[in-house]
């Protein structure tokens, strides 16, 4: 688990972060966070949740929650075993295409 106290977001915001994330991409969420007046656009963690999901896959979990003005908990849930035969080509081409 990561919290901080900063800013937090709104809901909408929120929920464009979580429908970015399902997406799993980051122009998704550099497009719909253009007109957005704090600093943070999510594509940091867009990227995270990507390198993690190309490792761990379907079972890695991943949740979000924040309230405006109070904060934000991220809370990522690793599985005990990785796929590392499937995963390690697939990082190695998403590394290569950076």
């Amino acid at each position: 688990m990561v919290q901080d106290n900063g800013v937090g977001m709104s809901e909408e915001e929120l929920e464009l972060v979580r429908q970015s994330l399902a997406m799993e991409t980051e122009v998704t969420v550099g497009q719909r966070f253009r007109n957005r007046t704090s600093s943070s656009s999510g594509v940091g963690l867009i990227n995270v949740y990507q390198r993690l999901r190309l490792y761990y896959g379907e079972q890695l979990k991943l949740s979000i929650e924040s309230e405006e003005f109070q904060g934000t908990l991220v809370t990522i849930i690793l599985p005990v075993q990785a796929r590392p035969e499937e995963a390690e080509e697939e990082y190695k081409e998403y590394e290569a295409s950076e």
